[in-house]
């Protein structure tokens, strides 16, 4: 089973549909871009992702290459999920 596949086992779809819908209503009211499903599912990824890095900093610095965990470290890059950080606060 891929972990895509067990996620889509513990999110129902029709959850991942009511959240996509209730999103796409308030993108709307704030004349923002309407979100796909793929990109709803990349989102959740990137909060789990921000969930299990440690860091110190402003979340905002993991787009810049910021928060490397030590100097032995690469810095985190959240550009490399696909999803930009101006994209990510307006969801």
């Amino acid at each position: 089973m891929s972990p895509l596949q067990a996620f889509l086992h513990m999110m129902p779809p029709a959850q991942l549909s009511l959240m996509l819908e209730l999103t796409n209503e308030r993108l709307v009211e704030k004349e923002k871009q309407e979100m796909t499903r793929q990109e709803l599912l990349r989102w959740i990824g990137v909060c789990v992702l921000i969930a299990a890095i440690n860091f110190c900093g402003r979340r905002r610095n993991l787009w810049e290459g910021g928060g490397a965990p030590s100097k032995y470290l690469p810095s985190y890059d959240l550009c490399a999920t696909g999803m930009l950080r101006n994209r990510f606060n307006d969801i």
